[in-house]
Parts: structure tokens; C-alpha cells; sequence
């Protein structure tokens, strides 16, 4: 049924072919639609009911992380009763090292396996796996969602931050939107994209200040 519905909707010009928009209000009119309350799902270990968020826009996605780093989550990773399970490759522990200039300091985030901080100051961030930020760098406020490597003495603030992305010594992100603004194409805007609330997002495989 699902399938079908979807292929009516790629021909509906009129349409935004979003999922909640315009697919699910098109089979509700139909009478095929039934609903689960998440906010009635109790879950043991959890002092909140169900966790939900739409991440169905960038602001939404960076805002559901943030949302894991509070002081008191809406949902925890940690409750042994209510596993989340992903993906995880044979790395070694996130290590953290100091440089004679700077210890590494990490406040309110989550840092994956494989990460390595050298004298890297990060807060209330998440660092996906394999992520290396060197001596001097502030992180803070972003997420970066694996393979990423930052340089020296570089600012990163309210940044999404994909795969296998460089990024040069000194190089600032999220700290003044117009300079940001400048590192997208006005050609074909292809680059970094800025969210209406202003969090910068860096696509795969970009180098940065090289």
C-alpha cells in the first residue's frame, strides 16, 4: 500500500512530496492511516515517556543532538533496559592528550570510539567515530558524524559536520555568518548549507582552508 501511495505522489505535481505533508494527510482522507501514541509508551528504566522528534529539517536534526546532552535527557543511551543498538567497528578507545600548550577538556558531549583529541577543548558536542581535532581547537555546540579531521587553532560552533571532511589550521566555523556565507558557490550554491537558525553544514569529503 505504502508503495503505491508513494508512486501517486512522485506524479502529483501539485505536491511537496513530503512524507507528513502530503503522503500520510492523502491516505488518512482514504481511511487507511492508524495511529500510535508514542507519548503513552512507558518504557522501564526511562523517567520519560517515548522520545520522538521530526528531524526532517536541519535545524530539527542538530537540536534532537543537543537534546541528548542535557542535563536531564529526554532519553538516555546509558538504560541498560532499553538497548539502541548501531553500528560499531573495531576501533580502539576515544583517547585524550594533552600538548605542552593545551589540555585536552571535554564538557557535555558524547565523543565516539576513535576519536583523538590533542589539546582540544570540546563542549556539548558529538563526535561520531574516527574524529581528530588537534592542539588548541574549540569545538563547541556541533556535530560531526565521523572521519572528520580539524587542524589547529581552529573555532567550530554550531556546525553538522559530515564524512571525511579537512579542515585547515586556524579555520573558524558557525562564528560569523557572513564569512560563512562565502564559502558557498554563487554559482550553483554546492557547498556548506546555512539553516535558517544558522547552523552550518559541512557535506562529505570537503576540505576546508587548504
Amino acid at each position: 500500500m505504502l508503495s503505491d501511495e508513494l508512486k501517486k505522489d512522485v506524479k502529483n505535481e501539485k505536491s511537496s512530496h513530503d512524507f507528513g505533508k502530503d503522503i500520510i494527510p492523502q491516505m488518512v482522507s482514504q481511511g487507511k492511516v492508524f495511529v500510535y501514541s508514542l507519548s503513552d509508551n512507558k518504557i522501564s528504566g526511562e523517567e520519560h515517556s517515548a522520545y520522538w522528534r521530526d528531524v526532517g529539517s536541519i535545524d530539527a536534526y542538530w537540536n534532537a543532538h543537543m537534546d541528548l546532552l542535557a542535563d536531564d535527557p529526554e532519553f538516555s543511551l546509558f538504560n541498560l533496559k532499553w538497548p539502541l543498538h548501531t553500528f560499531y567497528p573495531p576501533l580502539p578507545p576515544a583517547s585524550f592528550n594533552e600538548t605542552k600548550n593545551n589540555h585536552s577538556l571535554v564538557s557535555k558531549s558524547m565523543i565516539s570510539a576513535g576519536c583523538y583529541l590533542k589539546g582540544a577543548n570540546i563542549y556539548q558536542s558529538v563526535l561520531g567515530f574516527r574524529c581528530f581535532a588537534d592542539d588548541g581547537t574549540e569545538i563547541s555546540q556541533s556535530v560531526l558524524i565521523g572521519d572528520v579531521t580539524i587542524g589547529k587553532n581552529c573555532k567550530i560552533h554550531r556546525a553538522i559536520i559530515d564524512r571525511d571532511v579537512e579542515i585547515a589550521d586556524g579555520f573558524t566555523l558557525g562564528i560569523n555568518k557572513e564569512e560563512d556565507k562565502k564559502l558557498i558557490n554563487p554559482k550553483d550554491n554546492t557547498g556548506p548549507t546555512l539553516s535558517p537558525e544558522g547552523i552550518i553544514v559541512i557535506p562529505k569529503g570537503m576540505r576546508l582552508g587548504f
